[in-house]
This record gives structure tokens, sequence and C-alpha cells, in this order.
């Protein structure tokens, strides 16, 4: 339980559960991005997973994406293959089981970057910022 949170207080951080959706290509994944977005704005919870593992955290919340979907979006954006619950598989579990970081609030707005964006050196900061690791082997210090 989140500091402040009584036993009475409603759980924000409890993920909600929707119907599930199955995402077979990146040009799927953009046409339901909003419905995503909103899946991911349900808790602040989904949304700072998602930082840590975003398809691990959308099948908390029933996006199922196939393999064909994933590699694209990780070829769309490739520091999403560096992510945190990938590197440290342990850490999504225990920002789960935590209810979530405390004095972290996280909103995706956006799963998919523009077209044309280099999503893959603004992905990589915003790994970076939030594990506290360079995920870009290129770069030098923090």
């Amino acid at each position: 339980m989140r500091s402040g949170a009584g036993p009475d207080s409603p759980n924000t951080n409890s993920i909600v559960q929707h119907a599930v959706l199955t995402i077979t290509s990146l040009a799927q994944l953009r046409q339901t991005e909003a419905e995503i977005v909103g899946r991911l704005a349900t808790s602040p919870l989904i949304s700072e997973l998602f930082l840590l593992d975003p398809i691990r955290a959308l099948a908390e919340v029933n996006v199922s994406l196939t393999p064909v979907a994933v590699g694209e979006w990780e070829d769309a954006a490739p520091a999403i293959r560096q992510r945190a619950g990938i590197v440290w598989p342990d850490r999504y579990d225990r920002v789960k089981a935590l209810g979530g970081t405390i004095g972290l609030r996280v909103r995706v707005s956006s799963i998919l970057a523009p077209p044309g964006f280099n999503a893959a050196a603004e992905d990589a900061e915003i790994i970076g910022s939030f594990t506290g690791q360079i995920t870009d082997p290129g770069r030098v210090g923090g």
C-alpha cells in the first residue's frame, strides 16, 4: 500500500481489466494507439510498468501483440529491445508488487514516435533516466 492510503482508500494503482485486443502489425498498433493509451491511463502503476517493459505492461491490460507486431515495433523503436524489464526481469515484478514507485507518477501520452522521428535516441534517454542505466552503447557518461 502506498503512503497516505488507508484501508478504505480506493486503490488507484489497481490494473483495470479490458477486453482482449490482439495486435498483429505495427500498422494496427498505430490504428489502435488511442485506445491503448487510454488503457494505460487507467492507473499510474500500469503506466510506470510500461516504462519497464512495454510489451509485458500491455499484456496486463489485455493487449496481445503477435511476434510480428513486436518485431515491427522494435524495428520502429529499437530501444524497446533494451527495456529494463528484460535486462532486470525482477524489477518489473518488484515494482508491480509494491504498487509502483513512491513519488513517481507516469502518464503515457503516446506509444509510438511520429513518422520520421529518431525514437532510438529518445527512448534510450527515457529508459536511462528511469533505470539509472545507459542503454545506448555508443554513449559515454551518465
